[in-house]
């Protein structure tokens, strides 16, 4: 059987063919900017109906940033990088009503978490939480091999800890990989060592490099890894996971990583206290494989 599955990106959207045993292919993205909500939705209806016409899909996946309803398909609280009105656009009625095929919508790095749980890091375990380092942090949180939504559907929002009092400064303004790259760049304009045009372009496999050679660099990456250790050791002891997997671009960085990490997050927990810290293995198509696990267990297996 085969699937579409999709991932709601601030930049772009990915969509591929998935079949039951997680298999990908064909491909493709577009970009995620829109003038509106309507006409993201107009696109990947377009998109899905040139998949059930060519691939004959027998369902949906849909992978969205911000706080999503679940079961009902919508989003209750969009990210910024998403087009005006799209909390008010039920996603999953709207392609059930077009496609008369079932499709499910759920919190991007939930979806994620579903993926590393199929296919990746998290086959192994049964309780664990996936966390995300991009733009922001968030994570995907299962609990006895199900996904934990909390009350409101908010939880796994883990990049909102830390906060200070007004609420206006976030564990991942200073945790996340945009929170590093902003810093590198800040100190490499400051110390006038890269040409000015060369310094957007600066990443995170860049600043693992320097990591060592130029103090400057070592110094922001100590104190980002810091920061990121102490809110990986609070999701460790409020939650007690057997696992933390760690995804996002950055993880990219695999083992390097882990050892800026792994001696931090101990040095913050109590004794006794223990959960593996290891790197995601999907890569960016962890939302879309999970969006169409919860799509196989939910709808088609059920």
């Amino acid at each position: 059987m085969n699937f579409l599955g999709i991932d709601l990106g601030g930049t772009s959207v990915k969509y591929a063919l998935i079949d039951n045993n997680g298999n990908m292919s064909v491909e493709g993205s577009f970009p995620t900017a829109s003038t509106d909500s309507n006409e993201l939705l107009q696109k990947i209806i377009k998109v899905a109906e040139e998949y059930k016409k060519n691939h004959n899909i027998q369902g949906i996946g849909i992978a969205c940033p911000g706080v999503i309803h679940p079961f009902e398909g919508k989003a209750l609280w969009a990210n910024f990088n998403m087009p005006k009105g799209w909390h008010e656009v039920v996603v999953k009625d709207a392609l059930e009503n077009v496609l008369k095929i079932p499709v499910v919508v759920d919190n991007d790095v939930n979806c994620a978490a579903l993926g590393e749980k199929w296919l990746g890091a998290g086959q192994n375990y049964h309780t664990f939480i996936c966390i995300a380092m991009g733009t922001g942090i968030g994570s995907g949180i299962v609990i006895n091999d199900k996904l934990y939504y909390g009350a409101g559907f908010q939880a796994g929002e883990i990049g909102y800890i830390r906060s200070n009092k007004g609420g206006t400064v976030f564990w991942e303004k200073e945790a996340s990989t945009l929170a590093l790259v902003r810093r590198v760049q800040d100190t490499v304009r400051i110390a006038r060592s890269m040409p000015v045009d060369q310094i957007d372009l600066i990443d995170g496999k860049w600043i693992f490099d320097q990591y060592l050679v130029d103090e400057r660099i070592t110094l922001v990456l100590d104190e980002w890894a810091d920061k990121l250790a102490g809110g990986i050791a609070d999701a460790i002891c409020i939650l007690n996971p057997q696992a933390v997997i760690l995804g996002g671009g950055v993880s990219a960085q695999n083992q390097a990583l882990l050892d800026l990490l792994l001696p931090r997050v101990r040095s913050y927990l109590p004794v006794g206290f223990k959960s593996d810290v290891v790197i995601a293995k999907t890569g960016n198509k962890a939302g879309q494989l999970g969006a169409i696990r919860r799509l196989l267990d939910e709808v088609i297996e059920k």
